[in-house]
C-alpha cells in the first residue's frame, strides 16, 4: 500500500511537470490506474478482513461444539466404564455360581457336557414326544423309553446333545 502511494505521488508529480499534453495525459491515466488499483486492493483487504472475522466466528462455534462433544464423550466413557464394571461383577458371580454347581456334577458327565458345549451350544436339548427339539429328529423308541425311565444320561443320536425329558403336566392334582 505504501509503495502504491509513492507511485501515485510520483505520477502526480510527473503530470504537474509534463512538457506537453501527451505526457500529462499519460501521467494522469497512470494516476487513475494506480488509484483504481489501490481501491481494489483496499476492497480486497476489507473482504479478507470480513472473511477472517467469519472464520474466527466459525472457529469459536466449532470450539464450543467440540467442547460439548468432548464433555458428552467423557460422560459416555464414564457410563460405559461403570456399566463394564457392573457386567464384570455379574460375570464373576455367574462364574462362581457355575463353578459351585459344576462341583456337584459327576466329573465324567461334566466332561461330556463341556465337550458338547465346545462344539454346539446349547449342549442340552429337550425331548418332547420322542423328538429332539434341537435338531428335530425322532428318537428310536427304545432310547425314548430309557429317557422316560430316567435311568441314565443319554445323547441324541443325530446332534449328540444331552437329552432332557420334561415331565408332562396332566393337570391332575395328586392327593
Amino acid at each position: 500500500a505504501a509503495e502504491l502511494g509513492e507511485r501515485i505521488t510520483r505520477s502526480t508529480g510527473r503530470a504537474n511537470v509534463a512538457r506537453n499534453t501527451r505526457e500529462r495525459d499519460a501521467a494522469t491515466r497512470e494516476v487513475e490506474v494506480l488509484r483504481k488499483e489501490r481501491e481494489e486492493r483496499q476492497q480486497r483487504a476489507t473482504d479478507l478482513e470480513k472473511g477472517v472475522g467469519d472464520v474466527r466466528a466459525s472457529i469459536a462455534r466449532h470450539e464450543d461444539d467440540f467442547k460439548k462433544l468432548t464433555d458428552a464423550l467423557a460422560q459416555e466413557e464414564a457410563h460405559v466404564a461403570a456399566r463394564t464394571a457392573e457386567i464384570e461383577v455379574a460375570r464373576d458371580e455367574i462364574t462362581r455360581a457355575r463353578a459351585d454347581v459344576a462341583r456337584k456334577i459327576k466329573p465324567d458327565l461334566l466332561r461330556r457336557y463341556e465337550g458338547i458345549r465346545s462344539r454346539r451350544s446349547p449342549a442340552v436339548a429337550e425331548c418332547i414326544d420322542g423328538v429332539c427339539r434341537a435338531c428335530p429328529v425322532s428318537l428310536p423308541p427304545q432310547l425314548y423309553a430309557r429317557l422316560l425311565a430316567a435311568s441314565d444320561v443319554h445323547q441324541c443320536p443325530s446332534c449328540q446333545r444331552i437329552l432332557v425329558v420334561r415331565p408332562l403336566n396332566t393337570g391332575a392334582v395328586s392327593p
